[in-house]
């Protein structure tokens, strides 16, 4: 069977006539503009011009937008004139993918990223009242290093002369699916809101005022939070529907790269309530809004700079030269830029900074917070230092390597149950100390529904699958029961224990921290909204924990072949295949699998598909078909079959086995009876030929069959693939004349797929829980931006909110 993947994969349309050079070159034009002005606003604002300096911000900001809808429109007509439009689109993409192919490449993402910021920070300095004119100023700063790097890596250069215009390149196809079109954008917007508050902070410090900018920046710290949250959980969900192993986060160095900035945003978010509610705090809340957006550049150049090599899924291509250079100005000038105003910032506060507040005890919301942020700072640590491992290695020149994913799991587990802990105890904490005699009520009932769920749990992962009789009762326990061999290893290695119990008990801290959460939001809601939208989101990442946890810590594998000839069992399903849908040169193709168990079934129907790779041979391209229940994923993936030189398909078969005149062999419901051996000619000789008496039982009936080898030349054998039925034949591997002794093997002569199935339970909560976590971070911002100047109830000692405006009240608070 042959497959000519280049004829059915060229399938070209007529080119569209190329009249759009001009929007191309208006494009670049509106970029290098958006850049003079942005690097006037700084100059305006250096010159203590502030006028001048937000109305420069606001004309780079439609100036950049503009350019970023000359980009969209040439892609929306298929311009392959230019270079990145040729490469990230073709004519067959669907529109959604032609408008996803606008940032689905480097230049293309900093444009994205350079309008976002731009979009917030001209809504924000609207709202930076004292603040605007270093605000704009910085901001644009940042924002014309960005229109630089544009003009080496522009996303409007044109092909040389000659280049065929027929058609693009088109995306990758990792990247054909639908959330290339809302992952990217939320996350860059969320990336965007990182330069504000950076340009927020460094504005606060030169004005010399540490308090009157944590009421302004809260609410766009909460979306941050938010969009970054959501984005970040958007790559997990892609990467889940997409990859094919399985899961949704492997701490991948491109991964980390949003993540380190979200752990320190979300210590940002929680320490301004300790500024708001202790007056204390200031110089770290200004370190910590400004870090976010380091680590973001920082990350940036990790992810650009070639550096990674094939370490990440999600690398770029190396950056042009020039532009890296730029880019690593930019980070060196913000980092030494923020220090420099950083620490005369900090020795003048030393000199009129207020008495800190006295901490009553442990159990208290000052000890908590602080615990609190230390540790998500250092999650971020741990995640920030092992992306840079292929950076370290490279610059001491050994091939780049990504840390495992199972030591970053054994590393952050220090760190994780501390943290929800905090998260579970902290709702019922005040800023005095605590006394938890009066919420032991509470307590006792989260812990009681703690343990109820844990229990239900426990004797799911011991009956899942089974019929189980309570008396006269027969009760069916859905999915599969947990492997009782599965360990996890513990402290670096130095302990294994089973991971049953130990998935159980994170499962049951995260429970506890769920439920702690979920009263104490319902008690908070009507009198305080903004503290009950935090215990919301509280309760939405934890959730998601609980589910990562559980889904991955008790996934279970099977790993076999499908084919026509056989049925498979996996997870108490028989499964069938069926057939294929269209070609394997067609990235629509699925894999059609029947799942059958008693009278439930459902057909699987997982992509599997080939393009030509850079080398000219098929490169295999696959989608995971994911089955989903209440309490748990079937994950399927068909995986490729080999494939020769000559484009010769390999389906596979059986290893060679030798059997004696007189014995059997049997191979999916096919038996096989070795009867004797025929010789033609001189063995030893040119044209010898061994022919082998097999008798073949099957469902379909018995027939008798000589599959033969035969000497051709030195070293030239002829084995032709006897048919034997049902999509399978046979073959002489070898012969032993002197005890007759033949070595034989059953090919696959129809598609046959190499399948892995993951059993995934309670993946649905990483679902639910990102829904909560993003509702409660939006209602969160909502209720900030619309707070009453006065707290309903201010003598509620439980609350981080001032009795009035005034940044330095710390008395009468009420909860968040």
């Amino acid at each position: 069977m042959n497959l000519d993947f280049f004829t059915l994969w060229a399938q070209t349309a007529p080119v569209p006539v190329n009249t759009l050079t001009w929007v191309g070159t208006l494009g670049r034009i509106l970029v290098a503009l958006g850049g003079i002005l942005a690097f006037t606003s700084f100059i305006a604002a250096f010159r203590k011009n502030q006028t001048l300096a937000v109305k420069a911000l606001h004309g780079a900001s439609i100036s950049f937008g503009t350019g970023f809808l000359s980009l969209l429109t040439l892609f929306l007509t298929s311009q392959f004139q230019f270079r990145y439009v040729q490469r990230h689109s073709a004519l067959d993409h669907e529109l959604q993918y032609k408008f996803a192919g606008v940032w689905s490449g480097q230049e293309g993402s900093f444009l994205l990223w350079t309008i976002c910021s731009a979009l917030f920070l001209s809504l924000a300095v609207r709202k930076a009242k004292g603040y605007e004119r270093w605000f704009a100023g910085v901001g644009s700063l940042f924002l014309a290093a960005l229109a630089g790097i544009l003009s080496f890596e522009s996303p409007f250069a044109l092909n040389p002369a000659g280049t065929d215009l027929s058609d693009g390149f088109g995306m990758a196809p990792s990247l054909l699916n639908y959330w290339v079109v809302i992952h990217p954008p939320t996350i860059f917007l969320g990336f965007g809101c990182l330069t504000a508050l950076f340009a927020w902070s460094v504005a606060a410090m030169l004005h010399r005022d540490l308090d009157t900018w944590i009421d302004q920046v809260r609410p766009w710290a909460l979306v941050a939070l938010s969009l970054t949250g959501v984005g970040l959980c958007m790559g997990g969900f892609w990467a889940y529907e997409t990859l094919g192993w399985g899961g949704f986060w492997a701490w991948d160095p491109v991964e980390n790269t949003s993540l380190v900035p979200w752990l320190i945003l979300a210590a940002f978010v929680h320490g301004m309530i300790v500024q708001k509610a202790r007056n204390k705090w200031h110089i770290g809340n200004a370190a910590l809004a400004a870090s976010p957006f380091l680590t973001f550049v920082y990350g940036t150049f990790l992810t650009r700079s070639g550096f990674l090599g094939d370490t990440s899924v999600h690398s770029f291509a190396q950056m042009d030269r020039s532009a890296l250079w730029i880019l690593t100005g930019l980070g060196f000038a913000a980092l030494i830029g923020f220090v420099a105003v950083l620490f005369p910032t900090k020795k003048w506060w030393a000199t009129i900074a207020p008495p800190a507040p006295k901490i009553e005890g442990f159990f208290t919301k000052d000890t908590f917070y602080a615990y609190g942020n230390w540790l998500l700072i250092l999650v971020g640590v741990i995640a920030g230092f092992g992306m840079s491992v292929p950076l370290i290695q490279s610059l001491q020149g050994q091939s780049p390597k990504v840390v495992e994913e199972s030591l970053y799991n054994t590393v952050t587990a220090f760190p994780f149950l501390p943290i929800v802990f905090l998260m579970a105890i902290g709702p019922f904490l005040t800023w005095r100390k605590a006394d938890l005699k009066s919420k032991a009520s509470l307590l006792i009932n989260c812990l009681a529904a703690t343990i109820a769920t844990t229990g239900f749990l426990l004797l799911w992962l011991k009956w899942g699958g089974r019929e189980v009789a309570f008396g006269s009762f027969i009760v069916g326990f859905p999915g599969r029961s947990a492997d009782p061999a599965k360990t996890t290893e513990l402290l670096l290695g130095q302990a294994t224990i089973p991971t049953t119990p130990w998935v159980l008990f994170l499962f049951a801290v995260c429970s506890f921290a769920i439920f702690a959460n979920f009263a104490k939001g319902i008690q908070l809601f009507r009198k305080n909204k903004l503290s009950s939208a935090g215990m919301l989101t509280h309760l939405g990442v934890v959730l998601t924990l609980a589910g990562l946890i559980f889904s991955r810590g008790l996934e279970q594998k099977f790993e076999g072949v499908v084919h026509e000839s056989k049925t498979i069992q996996a997870f108490g399903y028989d499964i069938d295949l069926l057939d294929y849908t269209s070609t394997f040169a067609d990235r629509n193709n699925k894999v059609r699998m029947n799942f059958r168990k008693g009278p439930n079934q459902f057909t699987a129907t997982p992509g599997l598909y080939f393009i030509p790779g850079q080398d000219g041979s098929p490169q295999e391209f696959l989608w995971p078909y994911i089955h989903s229940w209440p309490l748990y994923d079937l994950y399927v993936v068909a995986r490729a079959f080999h494939i020769e030189e000559e484009g010769t398909l390999d389906f596979g078969g059986s290893e060679p086995v030798s059997l004696l005149p007189g014995q059997r062999a049997e191979f999916n419901r096919v038996l096989i009876s070795y009867q004797g051996m025929e010789t033609e000619g001189t063995p030893g000789t040119f044209g010898a030929k061994f022919s082998t008496v097999l008798t073949v039982t099957s469902p379909a009936g018995e027939e008798v069959i000589k599959p033969y080898v035969k000497l051709l030349g030195p070293g030239e054998m002829e084995r032709p693939v006897v048919d034997i039925g049902r999509g399978l034949g046979i073959y002489v591997d070898s012969i032993n004349a002197a005890d007759k002794s033949a070595a034989l093997v059953i090919k696959y002569t129809t598609p046959a797929y190499p399948v892995q199935i993951f059993y995934k339970p309670l993946t649905i909560l990483v679902w639910y829980g990102v829904g909560i976590m993003a509702l409660g971070g939006t209602l969160g911002a909502i209720y900030r931006r619309n707070r009453p100047k006065t707290p309903k109830n201010p003598e509620d000692s439980n609350s981080t909110e001032p009795e009035t405006d005034q940044a330095d009240a710390t008395e009468n608070l009420v909860e968040v």
